[in-house]
């Protein structure tokens, strides 16, 4: 089964060009620069969900393997989710995309990243690094943008932001199930884990007096003491 993460509530705003042109100049004339920015590159506003880090937490623990799509090869891809990729790649929405999947059970899920950069710049050689409000596309924006402000830039950082655009599986789970899914996958991983770093304390307790004899009769050194007790 195949799940699209498509905004159905902005379809007219993405196939609509007229409507496409009334969103931008409404945003543009808000001052909505962050709304905007959504459009740079690409073709329309951006109509997938941002992934919080609670969302990236389930589908990353659901699907720990990452491949860009073109290398994905694990399971067919169905065509409605062949479609979203087409269309996200036409829109040019992403700078990147991935497949996220298990291997024993890779019920995969299709990723776009927006790559952002911020730029770090000196209002003038005497005052201490500042960082723009704004995020850009590529560094040569973020250069741009400083010189046009009369800045002296100093460099950028990036940041990749996620975004859902599908997945498929044998069932359509809801999210609160991907998440106690995901729930019981961590307690069985961490719990296992969790257990043997007990029973190796407990066998460095045991032999405890033995090591610390052995550092007073001169036969260790505190470093070989201090090893032996973590």
């Amino acid at each position: 089964m195949v799940k699209s993460y498509f905004n159905e509530e902005l379809e007219n705003v993405v196939f609509d060009s007229d409507t496409q042109e009334e969103w931008s100049k409404l945003a543009s004339n808000l001052g909505l620069e962050s709304q905007l920015s959504f459009i740079k590159k690409a073709d329309s506003p951006m109509p997938y969900p941002f992934m919080n880090k609670s969302l990236v937490h389930i589908f990353e623990t659901l699907c720990p393997a990452k491949v860009d799509y073109t290398e994905y090869n694990k399971t067919p891809i169905p065509i409605e989710v062949l479609r979203e990729l087409s269309f996200c790649v036409n829109e040019k929405y992403f700078q990147e995309i991935q497949i996220w999947y298990d291997d024993k059970t890779p019920d995969p899920v299709a990723v776009g990243y927006i790559k952002r950069y911020l730029c770090k710049y000196h209002l003038s050689k005497n005052t201490s690094t500042q960082y723009t409000p704004y995020s850009f596309f590529s560094e040569d924006d973020a250069k741009e943008w400083a010189e046009n402000n009369s800045y002296i830039y100093e460099g950028s950082w990036s940041e990749k932001n996620p975004y859902l655009i599908a997945r498929w599986a044998d069932e359509n789970h809801p999210l609160e199930t991907l998440k106690m899914m995901a729930y019981m996958r961590l307690k069985e991983r961490y719990t296992n884990e969790w257990n043997m770093a007990i029973k190796n304390l407990q066998s460095q307790i045991q032999k405890g007096d033995e090591i610390l004899h052995s550092y007073l009769a001169g036969e260790i050194g505190e470093w070989e003491l201090r090893t032996n007790l973590r």
